[in-house]
């Protein structure tokens, strides 16, 4: 570097002049981003236009509502719910709210709507599938997920009843829901063991923070417990085969004895007595007999 004083601030003068944006770049710039603002304020111009010429022609009214997914529920019946309607501009249509107001029917478990143009719109839908029945203040259809969904009324038949549960278990809904999974998943074993051609089951019910099964004509209750439940089925069906033969017909069977789990207790019906009047009278023996394998 010169030691000219003067030099040094010829040099110093030369860069900062360099370092300087030349005033001819900004305005090319500004030229660049006036034309594609322009560009965008025509295309958007030319789609306005020819989305009401579109519309003055009704080229995209709704002719057709495709609606797939629904069994039970009649289509007239979701198209109610949804509010749609035909001869609507197809963008018009607010796709969510009407999936929403479909998704109100107490049969449909989720909705989703979309549009095909440019003049249909498509509809899916799930329904609730009812494997059971939860009774809380009224009787409740339940499905797999064990939440309940819609009141069963009237009352069908060939769905198994689940009793002893009230509306404050489902104030948390997943929590009542898992509860009520736990009776399902013991309603599929008793249906799949032999112990359900011995005797239908005809409800379960939640009885000291556990689930009793109720089965046969007599209405015995079936207490399993915590134990295994393919063992303690294999077991009940042993001894119900062998009261059955003897005649005896058992009010109770418990078998939740963790302490001797080959342990099974039953309690019998008394035999009808005469009263002194001389009508029959029946009643429950206090006394409880064990079964053991």
């Amino acid at each position: 570097m010169s030691r000219d004083l003067r030099g040094r601030r010829v040099r110093a003068n030369v860069k900062r002049s360099e370092a300087s944006p030349p005033y001819g770049r900004m305005a090319l710039g500004f030229a660049k981003f006036v034309g594609v603002y322009l560009l965008f304020v025509g295309v958007f111009l030319v789609w306005r236009e020819a989305y009401f010429f579109a519309v003055e022609r009704h080229w995209f009214d709704v002719r057709e509502i495709d609606i797939v997914g629904a069994s039970r529920i009649p289509e007239p019946e979701i198209v109610a719910y949804s509010g749609l309607k035909t001869g609507v501009p197809i963008f018009s249509v607010d796709i969510k709210r009407a999936a929403l107001q479909v998704e109100a029917h107490p049969w449909i478990k989720r909705a989703r709507l979309s549009r095909r143009l440019p003049d249909g719109l498509y509809l899916e839908v799930s329904e609730y599938v009812p494997v059971g029945l939860l009774r809380l203040e009224r009787l409740y259809y339940i499905d797999a997920e064990g939440v309940p969904f819609t009141v069963a009324d009237p009352p069908p038949e060939g769905f198994v009843v689940i009793e002893g549960m009230s509306g404050q278990d489902f104030e948390n809904l997943e929590a009542g829901a898992r509860k009520v999974r736990r009776a399902l998943e013991l309603i599929d074993a008793y249906r799949a063991h032999p112990m359900a051609d011995l005797a239908r089951l005809v409800y379960v019910r939640f009885h000291h923070n556990l689930f009793e099964l109720v089965v046969g004509e007599a209405k015995t209750n079936l207490v399993i417990g915590k134990s295994n439940r393919k063992d303690a089925l294999d077991r009940a069906a042993k001894l119900w085969r062998r009261l059955e033969a003897e005649g005896k017909i058992p009010q109770e069977i418990h078998l939740d004895n963790r302490n001797q789990p080959e342990r099974v207790s039953v309690r019998f019906a008394a035999a009808p007595q005469a009263s002194p009047d001389g009508k029959t009278e029946t009643g429950t023996e206090g006394a409880e007999g064990t079964e053991r394998r």
